[in-house]
Order: C-alpha cells, then sequence, then structure tokens
C-alpha cells in the first residue's frame, strides 16, 4: 500500500472506525432483534418487514449520498447520516411504537448505506485508487461484527446497555469526524474517475460481501 500524507491519516483512521461501528451496530441489531421483538410483543411479520425498510433505507442512501455533497458539504453530510444510526439505536431503546421502530431501523439503514458510500470516496481520494488500501479498510467492517455478539454476551440479558455503549462508541467517532481534514477529489483524471463510479455502483447494488447479515430472526 501507498503510504499516506500526515495530514490524511487521521481521516483514514476515522473511516476504519466508521466501518467498525457499522459492524458492531449492524450486527448487533439482527442479534438482539428477537429480544427486542419478544419485550415488545411484536410478531414475526413485523420484525421481517423491519428488516426489510433498513434494506430500503440503505438503498436510498446509495442512490442519495453521492448528490447530498454537492448542497451540504461532505463533511456535514458524513457526520449527519452517520449519526442516524446511533439515532434509530436510541429510538429501539426507548419506543415500541410501530411507525417509530420502522423508522429506527430505516435511518440505521440510510447510516450504513451513506457510511460506504463515504468511506469509499474518501479511502479512495487520500490513496489515490490503491485498491489494497480500500480492501484494508474494508476489513474493519467484519471486526465489528466478531465485536458484536461478544458484546451482548458480555451485557448479558440487558440489550439496552449494548445499544448504551456502541452510542457512546458512535459519538466519539462522529465528534472526530467534524473536526478531521477531508480530502476532496482531483480533477482530471479519467481512469481515476472511472474507478470511483464503479464504486458508487458498486454502493447502489450493495454486492459487497460484507453486506451479508445473519439476522437471527
Amino acid at each position: 500500500m501507498k503510504k499516506l500524507k500526515s495530514e490524511d491519516k487521521g481521516l483514514f483512521r476515522n473511516v476504519c472506525t466508521c466501518q467498525v461501528g457499522m459492524g458492531i451496530a449492524m450486527t448487533m441489531i439482527g442479534a438482539v432483534l428477537p429480544q427486542i421483538a419478544g419485550e415488545y410483543g411484536l410478531d414475526y411479520s413485523f420484525s421481517g418487514l423491519m428488516l426489510s425498510v433498513q434494506s430500503a433505507g440503505y438503498f436510498i442512501a446509495g442512490l442519495a449520498a453521492g448528490y447530498l455533497p454537492r448542497y451540504f458539504g461532505a463533511r456535514k453530510c458524513y457526520v449527519g447520516l452517520g449519526a442516524m444510526a446511533f439515532i434509530g439505536l436510541w429510538l429501539l431503546m426507548h419506543t415500541s411504537q410501530p411507525f417509530l421502530l420502522l423508522l429506527a431501523m430505516l435511518l440505521t439503514g440510510i447510516s450504513k448505506g451513506s457510511g460506504n458510500n463515504f468511506t469509499n470516496q474518501f479511502t479512495a481520494n487520500i490513496s489515490q485508487g490503491d485498491t489494497g488500501r480500500l480492501n484494508f479498510m474494508h476489513a474493519f467492517y467484519p471486526v465489528g461484527a466478531c465485536i458484536a455478539p461478544l458484546l451482548v454476551i458480555a451485557c448479558g440479558a440487558s440489550w439496552r446497555t449494548a445499544f448504551r455503549i456502541v452510542i457512546v462508541f458512535g459519538v466519539l467517532y462522529l465528534l472526530h469526524a467534524m473536526v478531521m481534514r477531508v480530502s476532496h477529489r482531483k480533477r482530471g483524471n479519467p481512469k481515476r474517475k472511472e474507478r470511483l463510479q464503479l464504486l458508487q455502483a458498486e454502493n447502489i447494488l450493495g454486492l459487497r460481501r460484507n453486506d451479508v447479515h445473519i439476522c437471527g430472526v
């Protein structure tokens, strides 16, 4: 892998942390969804609907994340859309209303889809298309996915405690994202532009291996 510039190392650490956080949050939702359904009295069909809404949020983010930065800036979109996952977890903890539960899952799906889009874009920008660094960044998602069930087990029957820990983790990474330097795409390189377009298409289709989850429902 190419060596990063000193000013880009903080950004790369943040996107790797984002992948860990997404891996923890998304896998944990699937792991505790049966407990949530049992506590809130949800039937099997509604639990499946919640997962479908989450997937719809992921699809929406894949379409929208490429356009929103033009109007609001990459940093604001990265932080704002990333925060939706932790807002969704908070809603899952505090409400049993069907509409709000579906909204919570939609927010987590949007956050995951936008997070994949922005981490791909940021990593491609700072590494000048180095696919090795891009693959290395994505390796942090399964790290989070492995941590999630261990965290749920450590918290015992209290799935809310596990969610609180993830929310605190998310707040810390978002605070860092608010002050980090964001590298912007350089123009005039058609090959690089073609690679970035391929990454965006991959986000929309959702064909990466780490998007396949065992949800336990």
